[in-house]
């Protein structure tokens, strides 16, 4: 692919462009003053060249090295408890597409990409959503009867749980389990985490996982 940043002959018209009038600023190849804005415009041109690489490079923020401590303070992900089982790029590319997707928050596809972001497998996700609300004179014969409660609760299933990052298993313990904590469950941080950060605030997320 061609180069489309300007050459040294490019910028030495440039510099030529801004010097005054006169006998005294010849334009002549081979004179003093040619030489010098040559030798200028070499550093110039090779300076563009490498700004716009390091540029298209650093935008990516999986491919960032100067920029990637900005990426990472930027999106937070090392401050993320949600994030902290991912690794940086795929954390980040979650932490971005959450932000700039978040009009798309109820949609089923919106959490799958999200999970998806972080490693889960697409095969792997289901979601169901709730039913909704049963009310007389609107529900029809074969609907889902549903609740109140159960009209703003889904549900996100994950198989093949244990092969993920952040897998884990939790069993209550004398003298540090509280009243009403489970006797023991396994979950995955991260996907809890993220889906409960960009839920609808008035929803309630179950988790399954399957193995």
């Amino acid at each position: 692919m061609a180069s489309t940043t300007p050459s040294s002959n490019e910028y030495l018209n440039y510099l030529q462009q801004l010097m005054p009038p006169g006998r005294a600023y010849l334009r002549k190849p081979g004179q003093i003053i040619t030489k010098l804005l040559h030798g200028i415009a070499d550093i110039l041109a090779d300076f563009h060249a490498t700004a716009c690489e390091v540029f298209l490079r650093n935008i990516d923020p999986c491919k960032a090295d100067l920029a990637r401590s900005h990426w990472l303070k930027s999106t937070g992900i090392h401050s993320d408890p949600c994030l902290t089982e991912t690794d940086d790029c795929a954390a980040m590319l979650a932490v971005l597409r959450a932000g700039a997707s978040e009009h798309e928050g109820q949609e089923v596809a919106y959490y799958k990409s999200l999970l998806m972001q972080i490693g889960i497998a697409e095969a792997d996700i289901e979601i169901a959503q709730g039913a909704p609300l049963s009310e007389c004179g609107v529900a029809q014969c074969g609907d889902e009867l549903s609740n109140a409660g159960g009209a703003f609760t889904w549900s996100v299933t994950i198989k093949n749980a244990s092969q993920y990052p952040g897998w884990e298993c939790i069993d209550a313990e004398c003298g540090t389990a509280e009243c009403l904590d489970p006797i023991g469950h396994c979950r995955i941080v991260s996907v809890e985490c993220l889906i409960n950060k960009f839920k609808p605030s008035h929803t309630t997320v179950i988790f399954y996982y399957e193995n």
